[in-house]
């Protein structure tokens, strides 16, 4: 039997591997054509929109994260109580089997750690107000150095006008080179009577153009003078003004011990002690007497640049007029030198040695013109460049504003946080009951969340033992929230959170209340991990019972009046986050601007930006896009299908089914 030969057999496995390899061609392509995409929405830069893309404005509002978890009404018989921090125990306020209400303090810790922490955050506040009006003295000053600025340009722009008196100077430089030059051509080629008429009435409109040029630059030397003379006294009631701002703020912080630093730092004194004293009451009348100074020299300022901007005016107009008077002259004398020329033009072609001289130096007198006219431009340049540089500055200075009222917003929560930890040195009862037992003794360390497991109380037999505590309460009726919340939201659940509550068996009704306690071991169900979450309620709504379902809404954190966009607008790669900044031209054209951006608190729906964008400023809406270390979006790759997470049923399923056949 003729086998054949070798090469001539099919293989089998030839339509296979072609499979293989077209399959992984398209997957190189799709691979290519998504880390292009990555690219360009990551590390693009400025780009226009061939198609109108959605876009939202950078404004101050509110952030607010939020967690959201279900759970039903309870009635314990029992509530364990426990501090929310760690300390010594300064004082234990009950006995075992007294009875207590809602409110009475049960035991205390040492406050000491926590007060200084709150004195400190209190200075960090009083720090931070100072620096808002640093900043704010900043803007003004920045504001002024803009006035000073727009006021060198408009005097640069003014003297590249053909009327300046630099450009009449120039101009008449020429116009004498010129008739140097064609009183050499009437020399050479003695030309008729008509010839010195047309000549001698150049001559008078040149003079009339010299008078009131003459007139012009007197004229103008008053205006500058008026203008002057109104930014000195500007600029020295600037100065008495900020000497008597510094005065003020300087008295207010010296006499700290009296005056409240907060309301010091907003123009209003007012004292923090009491009983007032003469002492206190003299430092509050020189506290008045120095914020009124303050706002008289304020007044005063405000009123000189309302007296500038007039002078500005004032002489822009006078100016315009004399460049009026001057501009027609000027026509005049350049119709009679026209009329002259035209009578000359015929005598040109017997020029002389003289004519020859003479246009030599028209020629030098008009290389100086062009240089004087460069010269004036650039200068014009120059100064609109530092109006463009002084409102930069005014911008970042605004900026530092928002910056410093940022930094005393963290500052105040801060502070709010400290006070909390302060007020949680206290352990007070959440509900009325029993004492059942107590969990330590004066001079032990207790920590948040538990108490000493060093000692026991004696009358613990009182309690069923199901609930654990500091203190437990017993012949407890009231009701509350058991909830639970998932694993990656335990985190940023804590102790005295506000929460607020919705009941359907009760046609949704409200009522608000807070975190008492969360869970420190999880509960694992199904691969997913849970932590328990018990809440307490501010009011009990009419007809609650226990058993009936409940929602509850936890807020995390939250910043109030800081600078925002939707986080749909944020893209975050790793540690980078950037949003796209879109400008409209007046023809309707937008240009995308890839925008680096520190960010604040990620809520709910806003994310806080800390720096890198202002108010006010357009951003693309975007949709959530937040990227591994990888530079890919987590999300998929727009327009690659299956690609997204590379599943079974995408290319990797195709290319397994053209392996098996």
């Amino acid at each position: 039997m003729n086998r054949g030969n070798a090469w001539d057999m099919p293989n089998p496995l030839g339509p296979q591997r072609r499979r293989v390899t077209v399959v992984n061609l398209l997957l190189v392509l799709v691979l290519v054509a998504a880390a292009l995409w990555t690219y360009q929405r990551v590390n693009g830069g400025n780009s226009s929109a061939s198609t109108a893309v959605r876009t939202t404005t950078a404004r101050l509002t509110d952030v607010t994260a939020t967690v959201s978890a279900t759970g039903s009404v309870t009635d314990p018989s029992e509530v364990g109580v426990d501090f929310a921090s760690s300390g010594t125990l300064t004082s234990i306020r009950v006995k075992l089997g007294q009875r207590v209400r809602k409110g009475q303090v049960l035991a205390t810790i040492d406050p000491t750690t926590m007060r200084n922490a709150y004195n400190q955050q209190r200075a960090t506040v009083s720090s931070a107000s100072a620096n808002i009006a640093q900043a704010k003295a900043g803007v003004q000053q920045a504001q002024l150095s803009l006035t000073q600025a727009r006021y060198n340009a408009t005097q640069a722009t003014a003297a590249t006008s053909p009327t300046s008196s630099a450009m009449l100077q120039a101009q008449q430089t020429l116009w004498q080179a010129q008739v140097a030059f064609n009183n050499g051509v009437l020399s050479d080629t003695q030309t008729s009577q008509n010839l010195a008429s047309l000549k001698q009435a150049w001559d008078d409109a040149s003079a009339k153009v010299t008078s009131l040029q003459s007139t012009n630059s007197v004229n103008s030397q008053k205006y500058d003078q008026s203008v002057t003379n109104a930014y000195t006294t500007l600029n020295n009631d600037y100065t008495a003004y900020q000497q008597a701002a510094t005065t003020y703020s300087n008295y207010v912080t010296s006499n700290s011990a009296y005056l409240d630093q907060t309301k010091g730092s907003q123009g209003v004194c007012s004292l923090t002690v009491s009983p007032v004293t003469d002492t206190a009451t003299a430092i509050l009348n020189t506290c008045i007497a120095d914020q009124n100074k303050s706002t008289q020299a304020y007044t005063a300022w405000t009123n000189d640049q309302t007296t500038y901007n007039i002078a500005v005016a004032s002489r822009t107009n006078s100016l315009a007029a004399d460049a009026s008077a001057v501009t027609a002259a000027v026509n005049a004398a350049a119709q009679a030198a026209q009329a002259y020329q035209n009578a000359i033009a015929a005598q040109q072609a017997n020029g002389t040695l003289n004519t020859q001289i003479n246009a030599q130096a028209l020629k030098i007198a008009q290389a100086k013109y062009n240089d004087t006219v460069a010269s004036l431009q650039n200068a014009q340049v120059q100064a609109e460049n530092a109006v463009i540089a002084a409102q930069n500055a005014v911008k970042q200075a605004q900026n530092n504003v928002i910056a410093s009222q940022a930094s005393l917003q963290n500052a105040n929560a801060a502070l709010a946080v400290a006070a909390t930890n302060l007020a949680d040195t206290t352990l007070t009862a959440p509900v009325a009951g029993r004492v059942a037992s107590i969990s330590g003794s004066v001079g032990q360390t207790v920590s948040s969340g538990s108490g000493s497991s060093s000692i026991a109380s004696s009358a613990s037999s009182a309690s069923s033992g199901t609930v654990s505590g500091f203190i437990v309460l017993t012949g407890v009726s009231a009701l509350r929230v058991q909830a639970s919340v998932t694993e990656g939201d335990a985190g940023n659940v804590k102790i005295g959170q506000p929460a607020t509550f919705t009941f359907d068996a009760l046609n949704g009704a409200t009522t608000t209340g807070k975190v008492s306690w969360v869970d420190l071991v999880g509960t694992t169900s199904g691969g997913v991990t849970s932590y328990g979450v018990t809440l307490d309620m501010d009011t009990v709504p009419a007809g609650l019972k226990p058993g009936m379902s409940a929602s509850v809404t936890i807020t995390t954190a939250s910043a109030t009046n800081v600078l925002a966009v939707p986080a749909t607008s944020v893209t975050t790669t790793g540690s980078r986050s950037t949003v796209t900044v879109v400008t409209t031209d007046a023809n309707g054209k937008q240009t995308l601007t890839r925008t680096n951006v520190t960010v604040g608190l990620k809520g709910d729906s806003m994310t806080e930006i800390t720096s890198g964008l202002s108010a006010g400023q357009e951003v693309e809406f975007g949709s959530t896009s937040s990227t591994g270390a990888n530079g890919f979006p987590t999300g998929g790759i727009p327009g690659a299908g299956g690609l997204g997470g590379f599943g079974g049923g995408g290319s990797f399923g195709a290319l397994r089914r053209a392996t098996q056949g």
